[in-house]
């Protein structure tokens, strides 16, 4: 049992005035403590309809008239031996009985077991929480079959997409028993993905785009601080109108297509866009390197590939064809 917490709140994440996550970390230990909102998983419910719809099917959400007890009546009503009335149970604030008959003979079955009503009270703030505990467990169970951690999530919403990401790339696992059939394969960091256009046309550089590729190279120098004396220039036309002619990317092993352009990607990125600390990249392939760890980069890179070899939808990166589709599309967007 955790007796002291001398911490500190670290993450706190809160919309439209409700809390839902809270993570503090303890000055001493380090240690984390994260507090979600048990609202995000199962949405705005009722605890006895949590129950009802995610706990197991023995259990239920048990009855208190807490409204006949107060501060002044409180060691009288619970020191009483005898079960509270069905009466008790009427709600003042609500104009109407707090349970159902079926319910109140719950109670009173479970009563018989107790010798005054304190007892009861506390048997049914231990099963209080018991009860709002099975449902986050069969919850995560459930998940936990699609390799879905619930609670690195925020929303049962997110867990819902990773869901739909994972049986994108993971179709077997999802086939029901009556579709046999597998549509493609499974994703696998080891394989081949590559898929030229056999009708793609070579890029060929052209003297603007490498005059406005060189610009954009030294300004992004310039605004890291990094020397840019040594940059490439428009005078290096030439060399890289060949160099992209006869060459692949060296992060996808692919060829530069006007659907597949070049770029040039720094081995050293602590050093400037220069000749003997660039080679050829392709676009997608570079953003998706960066300063990521190579492994990471390789699985991003895998992913887009294996999502454009099989039609699957993924993020409109071109411009072209964002512009194309937003002239079909009416209305505002969706949330």
């Amino acid at each position: 049992m955790l007796r002291y917490w001398d911490g500190i709140v670290q993450d706190l994440i809160q919309l439209c005035y409700e809390m839902h996550q809270i993570v503090n970390i303890g000055q001493w230990s380090q240690m984390k403590l994260q507090y979600i909102d048990a609202e995000n998983l199962f949405g705005p419910m009722t605890l006895k309809a949590c129950v009802k719809d995610y706990g197991d099917k023995s259990e239920h959400k048990d009855v208190f008239p807490y409204e006949i007890i107060n501060s002044k009546n409180w060691n009288e009503v619970l020191m009483k031996t005898e079960p509270f009335d069905y009466e008790d149970f009427k709600s003042l604030l609500k104009g109407c009985y707090s349970n159902t008959k079926d319910e109140f003979d719950q109670y009173l079955a479970d009563f018989m077991i107790f010798t005054n009503r304190l007892e009861y009270l506390k048997y049914y703030n231990i099963n209080d929480t018991e009860v709002m505990v099975k449902p986050l467990i069969n919850l995560i169970d459930t998940f936990e079959q699609l390799n879905i951690d619930v609670l690195h999530y925020i929303s049962i919403a997110s867990c819902a997409y990773a869901t739909k990401h994972y049986s994108t790339y993971f179709p077997s696992k999802f086939n029901l028993e009556s579709d046999k059939q597998t549509y493609y394969s499974d994703f696998n960091i080891n394989a081949d993905y590559t898929n030229p256009n056999p009708n793609a046309k070579f890029f060929v550089l052209t003297a603007g785009y490498w005059k406005n590729k060189c610009y954009h190279y030294k300004q992004q120098d310039y605004k890291a601080g990094r020397e840019t004396e040594k940059n490439v220039t428009a005078d290096d036309y030439d060399y890289y109108k060949r160099l992209f002619e006869t060459s692949v990317s060296q992060i996808c092993s692919a060829k530069f297509t006007y659907d597949n352009p070049p770029s040039l990607d720094r081995q050293d990125n602590e050093l400037t866009y220069s000749k003997d600390n660039c080679l050829p990249a392709c676009v997608s392939c570079n953003i998706a390197h960066a300063n990521r760890d190579p492994k990471i980069a390789s699985l991003h890179i895998k992913m887009r590939q294996y999502a454009i070899k099989h039609n699957l939808p993924m993020t409109i990166s071109d411009e072209r064809i964002y512009k194309l589709l937003r002239e079909c599309i009416t209305g505002g967007l969706a949330a």
